[in-house]
């Protein structure tokens, strides 16, 4: 900050200022969604077809199904999300095994899909292997009201490693630095974010403030997970992963210094 702020936190002040900022990330272009509707949709068809060519029995829904819960690169790597769908499916599958080893009642078996929603339920917001997992068991409980699951449980452990298999093709030979581009962007407008309120903080009202604060740090905190995600991804360039840890650190260090200014009662 020019007025005392910045000064210690590389990069801040003036110069910094005045010095080519990238644009903010607004989210995914146009482009980039159209290409993500065809891969999807592509992906979908491909699993359709394996499907009907499989020996499935009378449902071929479960290999489209994984693929359209898994290929979503905006809420998470799709490395991860593959490989964590294939361990939730094949530890639901073992313990549908064993549910339908120890319960025969269709009221008990009720109640263990409900045990088993509040696990999805966990999942969603912990880990997505837990949410896989909880999910399998639900959807193998009410289908064994019908009779005819314990046939499909070997079948549903192929089908998702399928259609992890589809999914990690079309995403890594199409765009293999995905992670990258979105990390950047997001490092960027973080980058961006904390520059403009070190440079208006001091002379703003309180309420311009802490609008200026609030998106500062929401931008960073989208930074971060765009850096988290990005870890959890395969890519070809380890040396910038580091590079951009580094940058995000700065603008936090860059944030708090801001604020520690502000609060203590700097005015320009």
């Amino acid at each position: 900050m020019a007025a005392g702020a910045g000064r210690g936190v590389p990069g801040a002040g003036p110069l910094a200022d005045a010095a080519a900022r990238p644009a903010a990330y607004d989210g995914p272009r146009l482009a980039d969604r159209l290409r993500f509707a065809l891969l999807l949709g592509g992906c979908t068809l491909a699993a359709v077809v394996v499907a009907q060519l499989l020996p499935r029995g009378p449902r071929g829904y479960w290999l489209p199904m994984t693929v359209a819960f898994l290929y979503k690169p905006d809420l998470g790597p799709v490395f991860g999300r593959a490989l964590n769908r294939c361990l939730g499916t094949v530890a639901g599958v073992g313990m549908v095994a064993l549910v339908a080893w120890l319960v025969t009642d269709q009221w008990a078996q009720t109640l263990v899909a409900a045990a088993f929603g509040a696990v999805m339920a966990a999942g969603v917001r912990y880990h997505y292997a837990l949410s896989t997992f909880g999910l399998t068991v639900i959807v193998f409980v009410f289908i064994d009201f019908l009779g005819d699951d314990r046939q499909l449980l070997p079948s549903r452990v192929l089908e998702t490693v399928i259609a992890a298999a589809l999914v990690l093709t079309a995403h890594f030979l199409t765009r293999p630095d995905s992670w990258r581009v979105r990390a950047e962007l997001r490092v960027a407008a973080a980058d961006r974010a904390w520059r403009r309120y070190d440079r208006r903080a001091p002379a703003a009202s309180p309420d311009e403030r802490h609008e200026l604060r609030r998106t500062a740090y929401r931008r960073l905190a989208e930074a971060r997970q765009a850096l988290e995600t990005a870890g959890a991804e395969p890519h070809r360039d380890p040396e910038r992963f580091p590079v951009l840890e580094r940058r995000v650190a700065r603008a936090e260090e860059g944030c708090d210094a801001v604020t520690a200014y502000v609060v203590a009662g700097g005015r320009r």
